[in-house]
């Protein structure tokens, strides 16, 4: 999965909830960009990069964002009450 194939559901969700420092390394991540190239990228440590996506991935869990076994994303709709 690319960010350019991710769901819009998800993609809102990503954009409304996460930081933007966690968006952008969510996105390269997305892109198949590793924590290592990232981190020269964004001149900060690999630590910092691996931070940045733990903390992205509990975002969107909480918001019912889910990451399956091939790397893709699922958003568990509930429904209305």
């Amino acid at each position: 999965m690319t960010s350019q194939t991710l769901p819009p559901d998800i993609r809102a969700i990503a954009e409304a909830q996460l930081t933007k420092k966690q968006l952008h390394v969510w996105l390269l991540h997305l892109n198949g960009i590793g924590v290592r190239r990232s981190a020269v990228m964004l001149t900060v440590t690999p630590t910092t990069i691996r931070d940045h996506l733990d903390a992205a991935h509990r975002t969107l869990r909480k918001h019912g964002v889910s990451r399956q076994a091939d790397g893709s994303y699922q958003h568990e709709r509930k429904d209305a009450e």
